[in-house]
């Protein structure tokens, strides 16, 4: 090569910048296994949060506080489920209301049949409600 020339000058400055290049290459290097240890560590310690949780709302529910504990958030949750299901509290309550009512008259409508059955001396209704509940004959 010529002293001097075009191509000389690029050798020579690439070998100038070489050890820059190398530290350059080796803190990138660096920088993605930490980046990549980081996120293994936050998946791990996501996962032992998660088994923590569980274990501490076992713990929790083994005592007789903590069992109405957990069954009240349990309520909670199930409440904001219903309320976003039905598209505002309003709605999931007035949808609570008719389903009460309804219970209400199926509870309503047996007690009485179950009453007249006892009434009339029979023990087993005809009542839909009571044919459900009924014992079943063990011999045909």
């Amino acid at each position: 090569m010529r002293e001097g020339g075009f191509l000389r000058g690029v050798i020579d400055g690439l070998m100038a910048a070489l050890p820059h290049l190398t530290a350059y290459a080796a803190a990138f290097t660096a920088g993605l296994i930490a980046w990549q240890a980081a996120a293994i560590a936050a998946r791990l310690a996501t996962m032992a949060l998660s088994v923590s949780m569980a274990g501490l709302r076992a713990a929790i529910a083994a005592t007789g506080v903590g069992v109405l504990v957990v069954a009240m958030g349990e309520l909670g949750l199930a409440i904001l489920d219903a309320v976003r299901k039905a598209g505002g509290f309003a709605a999931a309550w007035y949808k609570l209301k008719a389903k009460f009512f309804e219970a209400l008259e199926e509870m309503a409508l047996a007690f009485a049949t179950f009453t007249w059955d006892i009434a009339e001396g029979s023990t087993i209704s005809s009542a839909p409600a009571c044919k459900a509940s009924a014992p079943k004959p063990i011999m045909p």
